[in-house]
């Protein structure tokens, strides 16, 4: 998308978060065009779409918005709107773990990051995952059980695919977390979209769990830029598992790698 029709979006989401303020939207939008006020080439505000964010309470903050996150800033394609759904207030926690891993994680690896989450959620950190099924789901769950946060960041947009959203999952992390996406609303989640998603969980986080990350995987490309900001990364795989010959050579040589789970647990502490 050219840079132009970008600020032409963000412009209109703009108007659209002001009108979702007004007791009267469509009124509001009329005077908008009746005056110029905010003139902008855009297409038709839907207010259809409207009336849906504020029945699910989805707040629109664009990059120049004083809530909108410092970190992404720094990024070099920083989102430039934000749509989030639950306590806003999560993303400017100081203390903030990723724990992330494969859909296809064994049973072991899931019911391990669920604990991990529920451990590192008692020392007050909240954790952050991609509201992906395997590793990321037991990372939310772990986290709520502990009473604790949590935020999920989303490839997809908030209102897409309703039904898989009101899991009891979505609804638990709505009332005592967050989910965050930078794809409009009712847009579908593309491959490319996971990438775009990824970094968005790396700027987040300062400390990373990365569980059982195979090479060009999700997972490994989280690592890659953990690593490229220089965040705290701890590796786990399950115990007689193959070690990826990549972990053990080049960038990734100092990066605390684990086959043992329980000895794994000691490091958790330095995060806390």
């Amino acid at each position: 998308m050219e840079f132009h029709q970008k600020l032409t979006e963000v412009k209109r989401w703009e108007i659209s978060r002001y009108l979702l303020n007004q007791e009267n939207p469509r009124r509001a939008w009329k005077k908008f065009i009746e005056t110029e006020r905010f003139p902008v080439d855009c297409e038709e505000i839907s207010f259809e779409l409207l009336e849906k964010l504020k029945q699910n309470e989805i707040k629109v903050i664009p990059f120049y918005d004083r809530s909108y996150p410092c970190g992404f800033k720094n990024l070099s394609n920083p989102p430039l709107l934000l749509f989030l759904k639950g306590n806003a207030s999560l993303l400017g926690r100081k203390k903030k773990v990723a724990i992330i891993g494969a859909r296809s994680s064994s049973c072991t690896l899931r019911e391990y990051a669920r604990h991990v989450s529920r451990y590192l959620s008692s020392r007050n950190l909240t954790v952050i995952s991609g509201y992906a099924l395997g590793i990321d789901e037991s990372a939310h769950k772990g986290a709520l059980e502990e009473k604790g946060s949590t935020i999920a960041v989303l490839g997809k947009g908030l209102l897409h695919n309703m039904k898989r959203n009101y899991t009891n999952l979505f609804k638990e992390i709505t009332r005592k977390g967050l989910l965050i996406s930078e794809k409009a609303p009712l847009n579908n989640v593309k491959p490319q979209d996971f990438l775009l998603r990824n970094r968005l969980i790396a700027s987040l986080a300062e400390n990373f769990i990365i569980i059982n990350p195979a090479f060009r995987s999700g997972s490994y490309s989280l690592l890659c830029m953990a690593k490229k900001l220089n965040k705290k990364i701890i590796v786990i795989f399950e115990k007689d598992e193959r070690i990826p010959e990549y972990l053990l050579k080049g960038n990734f040589g100092r990066i605390p790698i684990f086959d043992n789970l329980l000895e794994a647990k000691m490091l958790f502490d330095m995060l806390a």
